[in-house]
Order: C-alpha cells, then sequence, then structure tokens
C-alpha cells in the first residue's frame, strides 16, 4: 500500500511540497518552543529578583530598626537565624495545606 503513496507522490511532485511543508512546521515549532522557554526564563528570572530584593530589604530593615536600638542584638540573630527555614516552611506548608502543625492541638 505504501508504494502507492510514493507513486502518487511522484506522479503529482508533491515531495518537495511535503518537505517544504515539514521544514516550514519544523521552523515554526522550533520558533514557538524558543518564544515559550524565553518568556518561562524572564519570569522566573522575575520571581527570583522579587524574592531576592524582598529577603534583602528585610534584613536590611531588621539590621536598621537594631542600630536604632528598637531591637536588640539578640533579636537581630534570632531573626537572621530564622530566615533560612522560612522558604522551607512555606512550601512545606504550601503542599500540605490540610495538615496541622507538629505539637500544635487540633482547634476545637
Amino acid at each position: 500500500m505504501s508504494t502507492e503513496y510514493a507513486k502518487e507522490i511522484r506522479l503529482f511532485d508533491l515531495g518537495d511540497h511535503f518537505k517544504d511543508s515539514y521544514h516550514e512546521l519544523r521552523r515554526t515549532l522550533r520558533e514557538e518552543k524558543l518564544h515559550i522557554n524565553t518568556r518561562r526564563s524572564l519570569a522566573d528570572l522575575a520571581a527570583q529578583s522579587l524574592a531576592v530584593f524582598a529577603l534583602f530589604g528585610s534584613l536590611l530593615f531588621i539590621a536598621h530598626q537594631t542600630f536604632l536600638g528598637i531591637i536588640t542584638v539578640g533579636s537581630l540573630v534570632m531573626y537572621f537565624g530564622a530566615f533560612p527555614a522560612g522558604p522551607e516552611l512555606s512550601a512545606k506548608y504550601a503542599a500540605e495545606p490540610g495538615r496541622p502543625l507538629r505539637g500544635q492541638p487540633l482547634p476545637h
């Protein structure tokens, strides 16, 4: 059966048409994939930049509060120690929103 199709393709000189269509389709798919990946990378860059600015802004705010004497150096150390645990806890509770905290009594 495939030889019949091959004969028709040669008879009507469709080989170049199908080859050109295939190459055009591949080019379009490659361009769209590149466009999607570029947009995804830019969105990821924006999100990561926002997170970094938020983190350093918070740390700067805490250091400024300590410099003004509003909070103690001990509190500053405590806050700086708590910062690395923040993203981990957020991810944990986002993954399991219905699960209560360990060691915490359930509300009545």
